[in-house]
């Protein structure tokens, strides 16, 4: 099996600049590998309010946006994810690059190491979280990757866009509908439409232990890849 490094891909991790802490957490790791990375300041939704300089983000943000939570803390820890992984789409896409690696903050890797990605891969997950019907979704042992399909993938602590043409056919695939949680609308409205792929044993997860989430009440993921 051919393993190449993350560090071949252009990497953005997304943090907020009131999150050092965060910041410092996954730095250490891309610097032990020594990985080249750039930072990303996402949206911070409950410093910043509801001002964008983005007229077209602007106006997908003021739709009614698909909370699933009456929390208010939330609801904006929720509305500035989505926005700011929208955000970081749009530049990439006005920057002309392709092999993007998003990475979001809190994300724990446990090597470096990844198999060659599937030729006709549009998306592509490092880990992730799934489940059919309450039940963990059962994957075979004897492949690098898992082509997404009969089964949704959650979470987008660590995914790569592999080229430029499939990430701006996601990015306005995405704004054709209504705003919600990004990870599950890469779930609903991209998964089942495009080539999806997640690693079959995972390198990438959240730390839920270290890091309060701001999407969510739970505090460990279920159903891990």
């Amino acid at each position: 099996m051919h393993l190449h490094s993350i560090g071949i891909y252009n990497i953005f991790i997304i943090n907020l600049k009131r999150n050092e802490n965060r910041k410092q957490h996954i730095v250490k790791q891309l610097e032990k590998f020594n990985i080249k990375y750039k930072i990303y300041w996402g949206w911070d939704a409950k410093t910043l309010g509801v001002e964008l300089t983005d007229q077209e983000l602007e106006f997908y943000y003021n739709q009614k946006f698909n909370n699933w939570t009456k929390n208010k803390e939330l609801i904006l820890g929720r509305k500035g994810a989505t926005l700011s992984h929208l955000k970081l789409l749009k530049y990439a896409i006005t920057k002309d690059l392709d092999n993007i690696l998003v990475i979001e903050d809190d994300t724990i890797f446990n090597t470096n190491l990844i198999p060659k990605l599937p030729i006709d891969a549009d998306l592509v997950y490092l880990g992730g979280t799934s489940r059919i019907k309450s039940k963990i979704v059962k994957h075979s042992t004897n492949k690098d990757w898992i082509l997404i399909k009969d089964f949704k993938v959650l979470e987008t602590h660590a995914i790569i866009y592999p080229n430029k043409n499939s990430m701006l056919n996601i990015y306005n695939k995405l704004l054709i509908n209504s705003p919600t949680v990004y990870d599950a609308m890469l779930s609903t409205k991209i998964q089942k439409h495009f080539n999806c792929y997640i690693l079959n044993k995972k390198i990438a997860h959240q730390d839920r232990y270290n890091f309060k989430s701001d999407l969510s009440y739970k505090s460990q993921p279920i159903g891990l890849f």
